[in-house]
């Protein structure tokens, strides 16, 4: 960020800067009987998933049929047509499930270079990263630098949050500005704030880019705020557990951002079980967290699913959700066999860039929740279908359940 400092890209080495405040915490530090002042610091992690990066391309109809891994078939569909000029329609892409993600799996790797092989080749061409490689080259968890500056009263009930973050995106994009965005929402956990103060940059350097994994930077904003809550818990002179649950999120409070807590906010219930075993313990830690569910922010956030029957009484469902080892492909089956009474024998499930079902990426802890709702939702149209005509009669209809 140095004026000085050499330029990544022509356009700077700052990508994106979030901010907000609420309220005025430099009153509010000043009038705190406890004020502290720290730095934390996270490092670059790898996502380590079972199985590295694999793609089959197969020239079709003029087109390609693309076997990936990816974690947004629809996403993969869009660049690799992009990638060959080709119109989107020309380019199929199905999931086949893939051995882990935890994020690392949805910026486009070697989809697209098995794609420009087998279109110049013409011929299929399947391609299968090493450890080695598959490190090199996917993103990576951000490295975060978070400084805070936390005030609270006598009896340790925050007052005030002041943080300024910094992250480490890399070389490259991916989703970096998003994850410093998660972070600075999350940087206040899940604790009752009146005042704050918070910037986040993300920032271009010659490093390896790093982008999506499992928390998307509310992680690392934990890390910080549960390290604070520790501290001052030692300035006020009280235990661990006794300062969060003064100061922990209730329904009626506003979040950091400023959003306001409904009834589903349950981190006081979730304290209040572990009480007795950490009052109990001989040495004891504690600290909790936060984390939104679905992409949010102004974004789409929909679930589509497509139930279509066969001949001899088999269904297909099909989602645009990526099945990477959290039971997606599973708890689909369950659901329509819930709703229709059909043997899940039956059943098969196939994630593929049809856009009927397109969900976008399978991404923020909300595949589960939004396809169980469209699965249902389809598999209701299927059971009213059902009472008047036999499995047999309705071949070859389908019905789209969308959430």
């Amino acid at each position: 960020l140095d004026p000085t400092a050499p330029r990544v890209h022509e356009s700077g080495n700052l990508l994106d800067a979030c901010a907000y405040c609420r309220g005025d915490v430099e009153e509010a530090l000043a009038a705190s009987d406890h004020v502290l002042e720290e730095v934390f610091t996270t490092q670059r992690i790898e996502h380590a998933f079972l199985e590295p990066e694999a793609c089959l391309a197969v020239p079709k109809d003029g087109g390609l049929h693309i076997y990936s891994q990816g974690q947004g078939v629809h996403e993969d569909r869009r660049q690799i047509a992009a990638l060959l000029d080709l119109d989107e329609g020309s380019i199929e892409v199905e999931l086949v499930t893939n051995g882990g993600a935890f994020g690392g799996k949805e910026d486009l790797s070697i989809q697209g270079h098995a794609a420009l092989a087998a279109w110049l080749t013409g011929r299929p061409v399947r391609l299968e990263l090493s450890r080695e490689l598959s490190l090199l080259m996917h993103p990576k968890r951000h490295p975060l630098e978070m400084r805070y500056t936390v005030g609270a009263d006598s009896d340790g009930r925050l007052t005030a949050v002041r943080a300024r973050i910094l992250g480490d995106t890399g070389a490259y994009a991916s989703v970096g500005a998003k994850v410093l965005e998660r972070a600075a929402g999350h940087s206040c956990g899940p604790y009752r704030v009146p005042n704050v103060d918070v910037e986040a940059k993300t920032v271009h350097t010659n490093n390896p880019p790093c982008g999506a994994m499992r928390g998307f930077g509310a992680n690392q904003a934990a890390f910080a705020m549960e390290g604070v809550l520790d501290r001052l818990a030692e300035s006020a002179g009280l235990d661990g557990y006794d300062i969060r649950e003064r100061n922990v999120l209730s329904p009626g409070d506003r979040f950091a951002t400023g959003q306001l807590m409904t009834s589903s906010c349950g981190i006081r219930q979730t304290l209040e079980a572990v009480r007795e075993h950490y009052k109990s313990a001989r040495i004891a830690g504690i600290a909790c967290g936060i984390k939104n569910t679905g992409i949010g922010n102004g974004l789409e956030d929909t679930g589509r699913v497509l139930i279509g029957v066969g001949d001899e009484g088999r269904l297909e469902i099909l989602t645009g959700f990526t099945e990477m080892g959290q039971g997606l492909h599973t708890i689909l089956r369950q659901v329509v066999c819930e709703e229709t009474g059909l043997d899940p024998e039956t059943m098969g499930v196939r994630t593929v860039s049809d856009p009927r079902v397109e969900c976008g990426m399978t991404t923020a802890s909300r595949a589960t929740a939004l396809c169980t709702a469209a699965g249902r939702n389809a598999a209701v149209k299927l059971a009213a279908a059902l009472n008047g005509s036999s499995l047999a009669e309705l071949a070859g209809e389908s019905f789209l359940g969308e959430h």
